[in-house]
């Protein structure tokens, strides 16, 4: 009778317990989570700076351009002003405005010579990804 005990207690405890995966299959499952999570961790840290880069590339293009706008059309206007007030003081045809616009389109130019420059600085250097 004590053999019949001692084989339904071992029976219980067999049907009651899960098994253990081995060392080697538990460390080799783990070691392949942590990797895979790692990767994605990097690939989402790669993802978020290039989203950061492209977005401040944009932001950069915009300031750029709604300050080239400002500036152009100050470059025009001043000097083509001043023309138009030298022409009425000295009684000349529009030889003083016309000589101002010409200097503010020469401006202009530089203004969008400028933009260009501060746009190609600000654009971030590509990575080469293999």
């Amino acid at each position: 009778m004590s053999g019949t005990k001692t084989t339904r207690s071992a029976a219980k405890v067999s049907t009651g317990r899960k098994s253990k995966p081995s060392t080697a299959a538990h460390i080799s499952k783990t070691t392949a989570k942590k990797a895979t999570k790692k990767a994605a961790t990097a690939t989402s840290v790669d993802q978020t700076t290039d989203y950061a880069a492209i977005n401040n590339v944009r932001m950069t293009f915009i300031n750029l351009a709604l300050n080239m706008g400002w500036r152009m059309a100050i470059a025009i206007m001043v000097p083509t002003f001043i023309g138009y007030e030298l022409d009425r003081h000295y009684h000349t045809a529009p030889s003083y405005a016309l000589a101002g616009l010409f200097l503010g389109v020469f401006l202009a130019a530089l203004v969008i010579a400028d933009t260009v420059k501060g746009l190609n600085t600000s654009q971030p250097k590509e990575k080469h990804r293999v």
